[in-house]
């Protein structure tokens, strides 16, 4: 609600953006029912977050480090000195990766951002103290695993190493959800499904753009 204050500049959108994202889990089950989703059960508890791993304090971190980002955003991004706002991101922002490895594109953010603004040395102090910050669990691997970019997860389980990256990213992976129960139709759904992400995507750019450009 907080980060949802500071780029609608509306208190009313802001509640409404926190209660459709306490709501959304539950509209996922019904709509999985309603359509005989196998694995809407499923679906629904990934969303709650009732596999408890490390998803709490990883959605913590990056909410925060984008709260913080906007927060302050003047004295970060428009004030030319180094100053202890850029510091506290770096550690908010060291922190989510710490956490959770694919935390990187919060700091590839960050870090895009800088440059785009041609804040050159900022870009490259924000990567130090990120570095700096993240600098024991490098320690750590190296210690205990004997290299400094492996890691727990993957050193138990060599299995998971094996993972493409390919078949993540594959869009066959959006369209098989409709499979199920829509043999023949399936595309369709599909079509129609990425082309309202699309909308939506393009339509919020424009509102927020002309409602705080610079956010």
């Amino acid at each position: 609600i907080l980060i949802a204050r500071l780029i609608f500049n509306s208190k009313m959108l802001a509640v409404i953006s926190g209660f459709l994202f306490v709501i959304y889990p539950w509209l996922i089950l019904v709509f999985g029912k309603l359509i005989d989703y196998k694995s809407a059960v499923p679906a629904f508890h990934y969303q709650l977050w009732i596999t408890i791993g490390n998803d709490y304090i990883s959605a913590f971190f990056v909410f925060l480090s984008f709260f913080l980002a906007l927060k302050w955003f003047s004295k970060i991004f428009n004030d030319q000195k180094t100053n202890l706002n850029l510091i506290v991101l770096s550690a908010a922002s060291a922190a989510a990766l710490l956490v959770r490895m694919t935390n990187i594109w919060l700091i590839l953010i960050v870090f895009i951002l800088f440059l785009y603004l041609r804040l050159f040395k900022k870009s490259f102090t924000y990567i130090f103290w990120v570095v700096i910050f993240y600098l024991p669990q490098v320690v750590f691997n190296q210690l205990a695993y004997g290299a400094p970019w492996t890691y727990g997860y993957i050193a138990e389980n060599m299995a998971y190493s094996n993972v493409s990256w390919m078949s993540v990213f594959n869009v066959m992976n959006f369209v098989g959800n409709f499979k199920h129960f829509s043999p023949h139709y399936y595309w369709l759904f599909s079509i129609v499904a990425i082309l309202s992400l699309l909308a939506i995507f393009f339509l919020g750019f424009r509102y927020f753009y002309a409602k705080n450009k610079i956010y």
